[in-house]
């Protein structure tokens, strides 16, 4: 494992210019002895064939750093969502809802509180 941090800016800009390629490569090289992340692409605009290349400086960083990269340990969340007893007419809500939106969303909070939206698209 390697653990780097790079600028977003740049790294944006380097995949934006090959995203029209079809072949690109991602490379961990030193260039004037500082550690870079190498994006080579090749563009294609009408009949013109260009190699584009983008170094990206970045820092390298210690590999016992990785414990405070990794996701937080945390226990999985206690909920129940227990359903009204007239399902029914809560299906019937729903089919209605599902006319409107190819989605029908369920929110429910620990209070009580249900929530169904549909978003119409027009």
């Amino acid at each position: 494992v390697i653990l780097f941090e790079i600028g977003l800016t740049q790294l944006s800009r380097a995949l934006t210019s090959g995203k029209m390629s079809s072949n690109s490569q991602l490379k961990l090289v030193k260039r004037d002895n500082s550690p870079c992340l190498c994006f080579e692409t090749n563009a294609h605009e009408s009949s013109l064939s260009i190699d584009v290349t983008h170094d990206i400086p970045i820092k390298i960083l210690k590999s016992s750093d990785l414990l405070y990269h990794l996701p937080p340990q945390m226990s999985s969340p206690s909920v129940a969502l227990d359903l009204p007893h007239k399902t029914r007419l809560m299906k019937t809500i729903v089919e209605r809802m599902a006319k409107l939106s190819k989605y029908v969303h369920m929110t429910a909070s620990q209070t009580g509180r249900l929530v169904l939206r549909a978003e119409h698209s027009s």
